[in-house]
């Protein structure tokens, strides 16, 4: 299996995220009162650093180089509306590659997990997109290709190229 020896690794490695489960928050201020993981706290605090007085922040304003300790754990999302919802991904760092077992950059989710729009993932991600507000969960993995990975934390945040309609979601996936 593509890099089989990495996800071991990974799986064996992971000590530091809390034995507790969360069906989800919506809102950057619930999610931090959550307790969550110090690579979460950097990307909230980023995207509210970026966020303009009114709107969303855009896909333009991120910087890269601006959130090096969330980067090695971050993806982007491109939302696309029509003919039907999908998210397809722009961006997976390695670290998620290696979990995955495969590259998904410009892979669509609902390609990559079959019976996607069935799962709690799909509706965290359509309230992102349709509330334009921050969901955050921690937990089991419902997708079937990384659901070897006992515990995860993930953020979803809202870009919008308008300031208004999500186009973009950056997120994050600790394991």
């Amino acid at each position: 299996l593509l890099y089989s020896a990495d996800r071991q690794n990974l799986q064996q490695g992971r000590t530091d995220l809390p034995n507790t489960a969360s069906d989800g928050l919506y809102g950057a201020e619930a999610i931090l009162a959550g307790g969550c993981h110090a690579a979460v706290t950097d990307l909230i605090a980023y995207w509210r650093s970026i966020h303009p007085p009114s709107g969303l922040p855009g896909r333009r304003d991120v910087d890269p180089v601006s959130i090096p300790h969330p980067l090695q754990w971050m993806w982007l999302l491109d939302v696309e509306s029509e003919p039907r919802l999908r998210f397809r991904f722009r961006l997976v760092s390695a670290k998620n590659t290696i979990v995955a077992g495969q590259e998904l950059t410009h892979h669509y989710l609902d390609d990559v997990a079959t019976g996607f729009e069935a799962t709690g993932t799909y509706a965290a991600l359509r309230g992102v997109v349709d509330s334009g507000t921050p969901h955050w969960r921690r937990g089991r993995s419902e997708m079937p290709h990384i659901e070897e990975f006992l515990h995860l934390e993930r953020v979803a945040l809202p870009l919008a190229a308008d300031g208004r309609r999500v186009d973009v979601i950056m997120g994050l996936s600790v394991f």
